[in-house]
């Protein structure tokens, strides 16, 4: 829903990428992601093989004067050449109608190594500047190709073996630092074939002065897979209201995010081009049916509304917690989204208004939402449960 702070614009084709459904036989169902190291490793050895790339081509397209040093002769009768300080090798080239001329040279690639140790030494102690500039265009230029291997990190798409959720009803208090902010309702009811949420929020208080919004959101889920069937947000500010609806098509998510008043654009369908993914409510209970074991990360991507985001969910340990008057085992999960750029090929951007975020589930086979705390670019706000009431199938 509106409260929720993955509020926030899309673009290209992911899903031979990773985890396309037409890939999922493919995949063994206890399949693990890679590991953060060899995520890691692989991005540097990436970078490793970029570089050496730039500097076996960058001296073929930069002029030789702006990167070249003067070499000391072999022997006194020598010509004094020019190096370039990526390992380049002067060769003569004749000019027109005439014979060859030793001091008419031109550049071919060649190995640093191969260079006479005094010219190696020239190149470094008279070019520094040169050098550390060529490193960080080499790095400029690559580094996307780098920061794209988040992908290599997502957990495997396939639903977990905890107990399914079951229908209930639920308050929650929103607070904003150390006063309440507002109030929010959430009710879940679980068929066989689908699980549907019917919720709503409204700030309140001190902080309604502020910032006025009443926010609904009706989602549903289809049991097979875990897969997003539809959802409909609506959220009403002061002076202007948003209506965002995602619906799933054999190609993917597509959504509608339409103003009102409407903008000089008018608003059309979107297909959110990367998979696999998931709107709000699919999303958190996709992550509940993990093991999330102390210790175990598990990332997928989320798409509230507006654009997709990277989400890692970090279970960090086991406790009592004290909610609604009672005092109750629970699971903190530790929350951390980046959004992710698709107009820039999948780049991972900072999130413009979440910091960071900790969440408490009851640690239990319901897995109720407890509590949660997140740091916004307005502060600390937090939910916390109130009441709850399970219905019967």
């Amino acid at each position: 829903m509106a409260l929720h702070p993955c509020a926030g614009s899309t673009g290209s084709h992911f899903s031979k990428w990773h985890g396309h459904p037409a890939h999922a036989k493919n995949r063994r169902p206890d399949a693990r992601a890679a590991s953060p190291i060899s995520a890691k490793m692989g991005s540097a050895l990436r970078a490793l093989v970029w570089s050496w790339a730039l500097t076996r081509s960058l001296p073929l397209v930069l002029p030789c004067g702006l990167h070249s040093v003067q070499s000391p002769p072999s022997t006194p009768s020598a010509p004094v050449v020019r190096r370039c300080f990526f390992g380049c090798r002067p060769t003569r080239r004749p000019p027109k109608g005439g014979t060859p001329n030793p001091d008419a040279l031109r550049l071919t690639g060649v190995r640093l190594s191969e260079m006479p140790p005094d010219a190696r030494a020239t190149i470094f102690r008279k070019s520094p500047r040169r050098a550390s500039g060529a490193i960080l265009a080499a790095l400029l230029i690559f580094l996307p190709l780098v920061r794209a291997d988040w992908r290599e990190s997502l957990s495997p798409d396939v639903p977990g073996r905890f107990a399914a959720v079951r229908s209930f009803e639920a308050e929650y208090r929103l607070g904003w630092t150390d006063i309440e902010a507002g109030r929010a309702r959430a009710k879940i009811s679980a068929g066989a074939e689908s699980v549907v949420l019917d919720a709503s929020g409204r700030t309140s208080g001190m902080a309604r002065v502020l910032w006025q919004l009443d926010a609904e959101l009706k989602s549903t889920m289809a049991t097979d897979g875990m897969r997003t069937v539809s959802s409909l947000q609506t959220e009403n500010y002061s002076a202007r209201s948003i209506i965002t609806q995602i619906v799933a098509r054999p190609d993917g998510l597509w959504r509608l995010r339409e103003n009102f008043p409407p903008g000089e654009n008018p608003a059309r369908w979107k297909r959110i081009k990367i998979s696999p993914i998931r709107d709000l409510f699919s999303g958190m209970l996709f992550i509940r049916s993990q093991n999330l074991a102390p210790g175990e990360t598990f990332s997928t991507i989320i798409f509230p509304g507006d654009a997709p985001f990277f989400v890692e969910v970090k279970a960090l340990r086991t406790g009592p917690l004290t909610v609604a008057g009672s005092t109750r085992d629970a699971l903190e999960l530790d929350l951390q989204l980046q959004r992710i750029n698709l107009k820039k090929d999948f780049r991972l951007e900072p999130h413009g208004k979440f910091r960071s975020g900790t969440i408490w589930l009851s640690n239990d086979s319901d897995r109720i939402p407890l509590r949660a705390e997140m740091q916004l670019f307005i502060g600390y706000v937090f939910a916390e449960l109130e009441s709850i009431r399970f219905n019967s199938p």
